[in-house]
């Protein structure tokens, strides 16, 4: 943990709080995302406090300049980014209290930024059909392909489950994929008879073939 220095007047600067910032969510065993999220936050504002010629030492942060750096992140991100950064650089200065690193935290009375509500685009039927047949082929990388997209269509999973997915996840004879979460929880994802169909033709579950290299890595998607 970052110590005062007798002869110095102020605490250790953000930079090094971060280092022990880190060390803490990686005991706590928090996922590598998340770890980087919060530490991009705090590296975010120390450079903004930098870049205005201010001290960086963390007992010199004043709840001004930390609306200052949430006011300029919505005027530079949308609001969802600002709000990621706000809620992690909060978590950072709660840390830095309980550790001791400072008597008070600078944003404890602040809200966080409003985020509205923006509905993502949903592909129309004839997007999705164009989708599907840009994946139409015999070849390993079509058939892996069509099983991603089917998988996505059918569960709406995120992209790192999605990426993470392991042969042992898979149960064929529920068609449910098991996944872990955020917050590292665990949820089954049902699929339908067209998407088994299509992830029992990449290969993975059975023996391999010319267009089905076979299991290796224990991963759905292997590489070559």
């Amino acid at each position: 943990m970052a110590q005062k220095t007798p002869d110095s007047p102020s605490g250790p600067t953000l930079g090094v709080l971060a280092d022990s910032f880190r060390r803490s969510l990686l005991a706590e065993n928090k996922s590598p995302k998340t770890v980087t999220t919060y530490l991009d936050a705090v590296t975010t504002f120390e450079t903004y406090v930098r870049g205005r010629g201010l001290p960086t030492a963390a007992d010199r942060i004043p709840k001004t300049l930390c609306l200052d750096f949430v006011a300029d992140q919505l005027a530079r991100f949308k609001p969802a980014t600002a709000s990621v950064r706000y809620r992690a650089l909060q978590s950072f200065f709660r840390w830095a209290v309980a550790e001791g690193e400072l008597e008070a935290n600078p944003m404890a009375t602040m809200r966080p930024p409003h985020v509205p509500e923006t509905p993502p685009a949903v592909y129309s039927d004839d997007e999705l059909h164009r989708l599907l047949a840009a994946c139409e082929g015999r070849g390993f990388d079509d058939r892996r392909d069509i099983a991603i997209v089917r998988l996505f269509l059918d569960t709406g999973m995120r992209l790192a489950e999605l990426a993470g997915l392991r042969i042992a996840d898979v149960d064929f004879e529920q068609n449910i994929a098991l996944v872990l979460g955020k917050g590292r929880r665990q949820r089954a994802c049902p699929f339908g008879h067209k998407t088994a169909q299509a992830l029992d033709r990449i290969s993975v579950f059975g023996a391999g073939t010319a267009t089905r290299p076979g299991p290796s890595s224990g991963s759905v998607w292997p590489g070559r």
